[in-house]
């Protein structure tokens, strides 16, 4: 096995076995016992879903880690306010593609690779899959738009500052990183009011000039805030015609986002209202 895999959750731990052996049944291999350049692994899928495909500036590349803990040492996670913001049980992890047993076996991988062998990832990403990314972009003829944190969110601005030709975006939970990131970084704060001490440092960020994510409780709400324009006197945009939040106006923003999968049924103050 390539990882090892006493440092994951039991029952990220049997998942792993169980993809492990089902692959061996299979195909007589398994890239568990491979690393990335033996399983020549895509780190960023590119343009994977209609929201993604939607925009026309950019070809979009986004990657997708096992958020929280799933896959991390215990004590540590890739999504360090998950449990404040309220946003770890209604996570999208398993939305979409999300849902497929092989694509959460990636993010798996990806994410143990990221936490156990991170020089290998690196290493990786900037002989692989940067150069990987750019020949996309270069035959489409469009700038390449990066999202890392797909379902994770970690601090990114090191890499995006050795790439200032790509562009590079992520939502994020850190009221602290807005406004501390490289110029061709781009972050949106995403609101949650299941601490107040949480959704204060959110609408500070906001009256600061940063754009601000919601996600509504409902589809109906979410039209009708649409309509409106605004959310709570703010000026707001429509977050689901495209992913390219680095192209929503500056100043200030509320962008709106349709609940989706678990987050439909959130009681936890992770989804808001009016």
């Amino acid at each position: 096995m390539y990882f090892d895999l006493s440092r994951v959750p039991t029952r990220t731990r049997l998942e792993v076995f169980d993809n492990h052996h089902r692959n061996l049944a299979r195909h007589g291999r398994s890239y568990w016992d491979q690393s990335p350049w033996e399983r020549k692994l895509d780190l960023a899928g590119v343009d994977t879903n209609a929201k993604l495909s939607k925009g026309d500036e950019a070809v979009n590349a986004v990657q997708h880690f096992a958020p929280a803990t799933r896959a991390t040492d215990k004590g540590s996670t890739v999504c360090a306010n998950a449990i404040r913001a309220g946003c770890q049980k209604p996570c999208l992890d398993d939305t979409g593609r999300g849902a497929f047993a092989t694509v959460q076996a990636s993010r798996l991988y990806k994410t143990m690779l990221w936490t156990q062998k991170r020089d290998e990832y690196l290493d990786y990403f900037h002989k692989r899959e940067m150069p990987r990314l750019k020949r996309i972009a270069k035959r489409k003829g469009k700038p390449l738009a990066l999202r890392l944190n797909g379902t994770s969110d970690i601090d990114w601005s090191f890499l995006a500052a050795e790439y200032p030709d790509v562009i590079w975006y992520d939502y994020t939970k850190h009221p602290e990183r807005m406004g501390n990131t490289p110029d061709n970084y781009h972050l949106t704060l995403s609101y949650s009011e299941k601490q107040p001490e949480y959704a204060a440092e959110c609408i500070d960020a906001l009256n600061s000039g940063h754009n601000l994510a919601i996600v509504c409780k409902s589809v109906e709400i979410y039209e009708k805030l649409r309509e409106l324009g605004t959310w709570r006197g703010y000026p707001a945009v429509d977050g689901e015609l495209s992913d390219q939040r680095f192209l929503d106006p500056r100043g200030g923003y509320v962008v709106l986002l349709k609940p989706k999968g678990k987050a439909k049924h959130d009681k936890s103050g992770f989804t808001v209202g009016f």
